[in-house]
């Protein structure tokens, strides 16, 4: 099951909160609204999506949204610009992703060159 599937999940029972970011709140059903329609406007297609991920509720549904189509999401600094986005995407677009692959993070680790770590569905849903 994944975290999108949970979400669904609870907006099917109706209002409870299920985002509050700074003053802002998000019903799990307006979410779940949400979320597809980005879902929709994303299209299909197993493709590596990143884009910058800043502290707010537009960031979580565009993350979800990527899930919810079938992309990948990377995830990149909230700072990033277009170009760094393109090669962080570009760089796995001819690379057999395990089915499972959900998350694209990229780290520094020890040595200060990007490594990129896959994170599957339930690796992200162990740690929601």
């Amino acid at each position: 099951m994944t975290l999108e599937d949970h979400i669904a999940k609870h907006a099917a029972h109706g209002g409870a909160t299920a985002i509050v970011c700074g003053g802002e709140r998000i019903t799990y059903s307006r979410l779940f609204a949400d979320v597809a329609r980005r879902a929709n406007e994303l299209g299909g297609g197993r493709r590596v999506v990143a884009f910058p991920f800043k502290p707010c509720i537009e960031s979580i549904e565009r993350y979800l949204a990527i899930h919810l189509c079938g992309c990948v999401a990377a995830p990149m600094p909230k700072d990033a610009t277009q170009d760094q986005l393109d090669r962080a995407a570009q760089r796995f677009a001819h690379c057999l992703l395990p089915a499972d692959a959900a998350d694209i993070l990229f780290t520094t680790g020890s040595t200060g060159k990007p490594k990129a770590v896959v994170w599957g569905n339930a690796t992200i849903v162990a740690n929601a």
